[in-house]
Order: structure tokens, then sequence, then C-alpha cells
């Protein structure tokens, strides 16, 4: 996959796609899709200066990591693993990202993430609540190694 077959979206679309299927979408990039509405996710991707994009329908997303100055956190659904390391290639060309960070639910499969190169470096306790429940969630980051 090529870096032409992502479609940036706007804000109001990324909202639209986001509700389309919730579930799939949790935590993508701190939102809540099930929870909350389009406007407050609109306001939340806008105010995180988040560049979002689309691809085969499905989509992934990356934002200047808060408290992070080096770091771009990135969010996709499970089902858009295949176009990760084009969107990482992507992000770095387009918006000079060069480290990458997610935060992943228990549930959630780190498969794609690690075979773009990211590490798990640690555990946040009661980080996400969700259903009214704070979870733990797994951090996994990607650094160039020239980097390292």
């Amino acid at each position: 996959m090529t870096n032409d077959e992502l479609r940036r979206s706007d804000v109001d679309e990324a909202c639209e796609l986001l509700q389309d299927d919730p579930a799939a979408y949790r935590g993508f990039l701190g939102l809540d899709p099930i929870v909350q509405n389009a406007s407050w996710m609109s306001r939340r991707l806008t105010q995180a200066r988040a560049s979002v994009y689309s691809c085969a329908g499905q989509l992934l997303g990356v934002a200047p990591a808060q408290q992070l100055s080096d770091y771009a956190q990135v969010s996709m659904s499970e089902a858009a693993g295949a176009h990760l390391p084009a969107f990482l290639e992507l992000a770095e060309q387009r918006y000079g990202y060069r480290n990458f960070i997610t935060f992943l639910d228990a549930d959630e499969s780190p498969d794609a993430f690690v075979r773009s190169g990211f590490q798990r470096c640690g555990t946040m306790r009661a980080h996400h609540l969700r259903d009214g429940v704070q979870h733990d969630v797994t951090v996994y980051v990607r650094i160039p190694e020239e980097a390292s």
C-alpha cells in the first residue's frame, strides 16, 4: 500500500465514521464514540490538532502527544493494521513526526503496532474511563533506531 491510498478526512467526516462503528474506535485518540457525541468529539480532535485519514473504510489518526513534546500519538481501528506502516511513513513525511506512542486497552491486539516497530514500554493503571470504570492501558512506543 502507498501513501496515495490514504485520504485525509476533515473533522466532521471523521466523527461520522467514528460513530458508524463506535465499538471499533473506543479510545481513538482518547475518544469514546459510544458515549461522546459528534460535536464534542469534533472539538476534541480540533483542540488536539489531530490529523485523521481513511483507507478502505478504516480510520487512522495522529496528533501531538500531550505532555510528550517529542512524540505523536497514533490510533486506528484493529482492522486498519495493514495500513499502519504507510500511515506512519505519511506522518513522518508530512508532519515531521518521528517518535510515536499508542495506548491500548487490554482487549486490543498490539500485533499491527509490534509489526511496525512499536515496543511495549509499560502499563498505565486506571488510565482510561470506559463504562463507568477505570481501565488499565498498555503503552507502546516507536523510536527510530538512530535516535535510540
